[in-house]
């Protein structure tokens, strides 16, 4: 996908959609990925400077009196989305960078369903910002990209026109792995969401300010 120059990837299927642990998606800096389907797996690495990934679990026309659609970034050591800006030296090497897209501000992520959102142990979801240093040796200038977005999302309709649909039991949001939205210097810290009606968070592993950086990621929880 990287060398077929694709800015827009959308994907949708009335059953499953599920990225492997052995698939790796390196795609273009600033790339649109959107997977939507009943129900959204992800166990590979998607990987794309500033760009934008969403997972969306949805009802579908062949699981409409079956169980709620999930949309997860699987339980498995060393997953990740990495959505972070680059860190660019132009100084070092001008000519490198003459053709290429310089991406530092962070990506976006969303993950959403009308029944179960979940990012499990060992997984990471990086926005954050980068930088771009330039100039020459005796006189350089830097550039900080804000950080980006992580938006994590699991409601279930109030009501049900199906009517044999149960809502999912425990946490319908879920969150076992790692967040991060950094940024440096005087550039914007990441911002989270958080939609469900219950939720489980490990906040040790939620990354909302560092010692380096004066402004602190912000986040809101809705439920």
């Amino acid at each position: 996908l990287l060398s077929g120059g694709f800015g827009s990837l959308a994907v949708y299927a009335n059953g499953s959609i599920s990225l492997s642990k052995a698939v790796h998606l390196d795609l273009a800096p600033k790339t649109s990925l959107a997977l939507t389907a009943h129900e959204v797996s992800v166990a590979g690495d998607i990987v794309s400077p500033g760009g934008s990934v969403s997972l969306t679990g949805r009802a579908t026309i062949d699981h409409l009196d079956t169980d709620a659609p999930t949309a997860m970034v699987e339980r498995l050591p060393g997953t990740r989305v990495d959505l972070a800006g680059k860190w660019v030296n132009d100084v070092l090497d001008p000519a490198a960078l003459k053709f290429e897209l310089v991406a530092i501000k962070g990506g976006s992520f969303t993950a959403s369903a009308a029944g179960t959102t979940r990012l499990g142990e060992g997984t990471l979801i990086d926005v954050s910002g980068g930088a771009w240093l330039t100039g020459t040796p005796l006189k350089q200038k830097t550039a900080a990209g804000d950080a980006g977005s992580i938006r994590l999302q699991a409601t279930f309709p109030l009501v049900n026109p199906i009517g044999s649909i149960e809502a999912p039991a425990g946490n319908p949001l879920l969150i076992e792995g790692e967040l991060r939205g950094y940024a440096l210097g005087q550039a914007k810290g990441g911002k989270l969401a958080l939609v469900t009606s219950r939720v489980s968070i490990g906040l040790s592993l939620i990354h909302i300010s560092e010692p380096t950086r004066r402004t602190p990621i912000s986040y809101a929880v809705f439920c």
